[in-house]
């Protein structure tokens, strides 16, 4: 019951892990402008929708509401606008809003504008009048309390009717102004024009949707490798720029999944082979964790199994020799009550044959100790000796003999083990004792008010150390 309800902790762990992983409100416009309705003032552009549709999924992947339920192509200026106001009223203190446009965008005045598919042959008077200014963006986002990040993959290839619109200011996006907690991204520098690219996608939207996967890598870290991949993948000539003011917190895109809390893999194996008696189980263990955390107790186990089956073996030797020389004698007898039974009836008598029966094996040994009485009731104390190990120290503990029957306690700190065991007719003893994962195994001879043997500990402590523990052991009669 006490592994299931750690099993139940785990699920539950994971499912919390899993839903607190984008704790904070996440809300994105993303608007992508192609195909343009007025060729002869601006050409329609192959892959800002291309771009706009793989960075709308990458957002929803990442926890990110979309405004209209998903990606905006081909706005006029009137949806724009409307697009734009609409994401503002869902934004507050708190929450992360992320505004990402792609298609033809210009400065005019050190204004950035984002030219919607409708737009026909502007001047500088008008340009106001006929795009949409990225400063209506700025002013959705809250003053404070939140994370707020523009993306302009704009000021691509603007055609030469516009030149005159734009003036001297170059080709590109001029850098604006970041309010607090605003992180603005532009596809290429200043003054430059950020490449459309030659597949589906621009090398900058390519490089976004990449980076923003990655987990555990922060905003501004993320920003950055992305300028590091585009420069590389067009030889230098786009760099993208950021502009930021100080952000309070830490953002990730994809944070980095939480530890999972409850048993691991490991320990749930390791707890379903603890108690065994099967040495399979062990090397099953040693196999599948060979630097695992139990390796040490899994070994000792195995050691403490072999010579168990080696005691056994060696045990059941002195049976089979026993029942072979009782078989023998009983032979013997039979030769013999045949050859007595021959000669009566030849009325001849003889003398039997004499025969010395061999001593039993092991019971000569003990032939002064009373026969199924060991006769040394009283109180003994126990000295133990440790050769090997973890976590042992020497430790003396005090049992109680009455009618062959052993009781005691062994205690080491504050852990008390109780102890039970008796003493058969040949002296041999065997005590055993556990409590929680701890185990205690003491096996030896007595003779006459003295006794020896050996001993296997092994457990884990209750702040989670794991120990074990060979030695031997020596009990002396108290009088």
């Amino acid at each position: 019951m006490r592994y299931a309800f750690r099993s139940i902790i785990f699920v539950l762990s994971l499912i919390v892990a899993s839903t607190s992983a984008f704790a904070e409100k996440r809300v994105a416009l993303v608007i992508g402008n192609g195909q343009y309705q007025y060729s002869a003032t601006l050409p329609s552009l192959r892959n800002p929708p291309n771009d706009a549709r793989g960075i709308a999924k990458a957002l929803k992947e990442l926890g990110f509401d979309l405004i209209g339920g998903g990606v905006q192509l081909d706005l006029d200026k009137v949806a724009m606008e409307n697009a734009i106001i609409e994401f503002g009223e869902q934004l507050s203190e708190g929450t992360v809003g992320l505004f990402y446009y792609a298609g033809h965008g210009l400065a005019v005045n050190k204004t950035n504008y984002l030219i919607p598919v409708d737009t026909q042959k502007m001047t500088k008077k008008t340009v106001n009048l006929r795009t949409v200014s990225a400063d209506l963006v700025m002013q959705q986002f809250p003053k404070s309390g939140g994370m707020n990040i523009m993306i302009l993959d704009a000021c691509r290839n603007t055609p030469a009717s516009l030149r005159g619109v734009r003036g001297a200011d170059g080709e590109g996006l001029v850098q604006m102004n970041a309010p607090s907690g605003t992180l603005i991204s532009y596809a290429t520098q200043p003054g430059n024009v950020a490449l459309d690219g030659k597949g589906q996608n621009s090398p900058y939207a390519l490089a976004l949707m990449k980076m923003m996967r990655q987990p555990g890598v922060g905003v501004l870290e993320m920003f950055n490798d992305v300028g590091v991949e585009v420069e590389k993948n067009t030889d230098g000539f786009q760099r993208p720029w950021i502009n930021s003011s100080p952000l309070e917190g830490k953002f990730y895109f994809k944070p980095t999944p939480p530890k999972p809390v409850g048993p691991t893999a490991e320990m749930v194996f390791w707890q379903s082979v603890q108690r065994s008696d099967d040495p399979d189980a062990f090397k099953a263990y040693i196999e599948r964790y060979p630097q695992g955390d139990f390796v040490r107790l899994a070994e000792v186990n195995l050691r403490h199994l072999k010579r168990a089956e080696q005691r056994k073996e060696a045990e059941d030797i002195r049976l089979a020799t026993l029942e072979q020389e009782r078989q023998q004698r009983d032979q013997e007898r039979l030769r013999q009550d045949q050859e007595r039974q021959r000669l009566e009836q030849q009325k001849i008598t003889v003398p039997p044959i004499p025969t010395t029966p061999k001593p039993p094996v092991q019971a000569q040994q003990f032939a002064s100790l009373p026969k199924g009485d060991f006769g040394q009731d009283g109180k003994w104390t126990w000295k133990m000796d440790y050769s090997r190990g973890t976590r042992c120290n020497g430790h003396t503990l005090t049992t109680t003999l009455e009618n062959n029957k052993i009781k005691g306690v062994f205690q080491y700190r504050h852990i008390k083990i109780a102890l039970s065991g008796e003493v058969d007719r040949f002296g041999k003893a065997v005590i055993t004792g556990a409590k929680r994962n701890d185990s205690l195994k003491i096996d030896g001879k007595f003779s006459g008010s003295k006794g020896n043997g050996t001993i296997d500990f092994t457990g884990t402590s209750s702040n989670g150390h794991d120990f074990y523990c060979e030695g031997t052991w020596t009990a002396t009669l108290v009088k």
